[in-house]
């Protein structure tokens, strides 16, 4: 291995490194967003939203009408804000910006996998809003089922962004076939 080639992949390792790190704090601030918004539709009141630098963040609200609402609106925001940023990168001019395109991408298959796993497993210790949900009356198949299709969209998401960085652009390819001369 080369020293360009070890220094290209020490930069990819950081930089997957620091992406997983901001896709973990804009999951949070999405899925917690869900909770908030989820709590002020249903007319709750004192809402209390935590977001520690290390940690779980949490939102607390103290009169919560429809608490099942403002619960599930948690984890399914949590993965549609980024979704619908995602295919307003995809289909506006900022689709030009592979790099942006390929990384909110990663960001968002990232929240899918993340809501997915924290709902579709947490029912088996019952822990933060799984918890929650059971106790206001969400059967036990609704959370896994959830969780099985929001992990499977993520990885799908994933799969796609893969694919798109091997695909050679059509740019590309348009603009080396200006560049080379015709022969006559």
């Amino acid at each position: 291995m080369t020293r360009k080639t070890l220094s290209l992949h020490i930069k990819f390792i950081i930089s997957l490194a620091l992406l997983t790190i901001f896709s973990w704090y804009f999951m949070m601030a999405t899925h917690e967003l869900g909770h908030a918004i989820g709590a002020l539709i249903t007319g709750g009141k004192e809402i209390d939203v935590t977001f520690p630098l290390l940690g779980f963040s949490r939102t607390d609200v103290l009169t919560n009408p429809h608490p099942i609402i403002e619960r599930w609106l948690g984890p399914t925001l949590g993965c549609l804000i980024p979704l619908l940023i995602l295919l307003t990168i995809s289909f506006t001019s900022l689709k030009r910006h592979i790099q942006l395109q390929t990384s909110f991408a990663y960001i968002t298959g990232f929240c899918f996998i993340a809501n997915g796993t924290y709902i579709g497993l947490g029912w088996i210790d019952r822990i933060g809003d799984t918890g929650d949900l059971l106790r206001h009356g969400s059967p036990t198949w609704h959370l896994i089922f959830f969780g099985i299709f929001t992990f499977t969209i993520g990885l799908y998401i994933w799969h796609l962004a893969i694919e798109s960085l091997r695909k050679p652009n059509d740019l590309s390819k348009t603009t080396k076939h200006i560049a080379q001369p015709t022969r006559a």
